[in-house]
């Protein structure tokens, strides 16, 4: 096995070359970051369509809450007026 020395000295065909390999691998990343956006992009509008379907499910169940407490308010009225009544 042999082992050299590195380098002391840059020249500058090695900081263009540095500088290319550099600009490659940022080029790679912004790629990965596009791709990485498209996806949550894809998955925000199945997040919202499923957040409308529990909007839709929250305001029938709210509605069923406001006829249940109706329901339980004259339940009370008429329980109180026959004991009054008595």
């Amino acid at each position: 096995m042999n082992v050299t020395a590195p380098r002391k000295i840059w020249t500058g065909d090695r900081l263009d070359g540095l500088e290319k390999k550099v600009d490659d691998g940022f080029a790679q990343i912004d790629e990965r970051f596009e791709k990485v956006d498209e996806r949550f992009e894809k998955l925000e509008g199945k997040v919202d369509a499923r957040f409308d379907k529990v909007d839709e499910r929250f305001d029938r169940l709210n509605e069923r809450i406001t006829y249940l407490t109706g329901g339980l308010f004259s339940a009370a009225v008429v329980i109180i007026a026959t004991l009054i009544a008595l």
